[in-house]
């Protein structure tokens, strides 16, 4: 799955709603408008690459088994990306911003795993 997720960054989408709408815009073209599959109960597991300052890294949602991971390949101690979840979205760093947009959206088509990862912890993984 590859989403254009600059709106987390660059658009100014203030509300839920229009993130989600945003999101669902992008995942129609990731599925290659197969609106069936909207959903996301076909899914086991939903990979979201991530391109932020030049650098790539994944967040991985496994819907079967709630959990969201962050998978990064740059070392521990130059590693920059921000796991913040704050109060507000704009604290957030911008995998927790992928969480909340994802987890809003997967309640909005009530999809069955979008409360247990509402309430997940983002944890980071590491290769390399």
């Amino acid at each position: 799955m590859d989403l254009n997720v600059c709106f987390v960054t660059r658009r100014k989408l203030h509300t839920v709603e229009a993130r989600t709408t945003a999101f669902k815009k992008n995942l129609l073209i990731v599925l290659e408008r197969n609106a069936d599959r909207l959903d996301l109960k076909s899914y086991d597991v939903v990979v979201i690459p991530i391109l932020e300052s030049h650098h790539y890294y994944l967040v991985c949602f496994d819907l079967r088994e709630p959990s969201i991971e962050v998978i990064d390949n740059m070392r521990p101690k130059f590693a920059w990306v921000s796991m913040k979840d704050g109060n507000s979205f704009t604290s957030k760093g911008t995998p927790n911003k992928i969480k909340h947009i994802v987890c809003a959206y997967m309640r909005s088509v009530k999809h069955l795993s979008a409360q247990a990862l509402s309430s997940e912890t983002l944890s980071k993984k590491e290769i390399g």
